[in-house]
């Protein structure tokens, strides 16, 4: 809720890492033509304000938000929509 189709296609991919390495996160940003800084304050605007806390917080890469993720990863498999959890894979 809150995202559009882009941006929630986004969160969804986001999700299923507990950290982003820089140049992977900057490779994902491509593959959606978002501007680094500008989904980052637009996703973390939305988990804000509906999650009251930031969904990735920017250190030594992008670390995402454990509650948030699981969160989501809860509410994804509600809606019938799979999602991979990649946090236990190699980075």
């Amino acid at each position: 809720q809150g995202l559009d189709a882009m941006h929630a296609e986004f969160v969804r991919e986001i999700v299923t890492k507990d950290h982003w390495k820089e140049d992977a996160f900057r490779d994902l940003c491509a593959q959606f033509s978002f501007l680094e800084s500008g989904v980052l304050e637009d996703v973390n605007e939305w988990a804000f304000t509906n999650y009251d806390d930031a969904l990735l917080d920017e250190h030594d890469g992008f670390s995402v938000n454990p509650d948030i993720a699981d969160a989501l990863k809860k509410a994804l498999r509600g809606e019938g929509g799979p999602v991979e959890d990649k946090s236990t894979q190699p980075r």
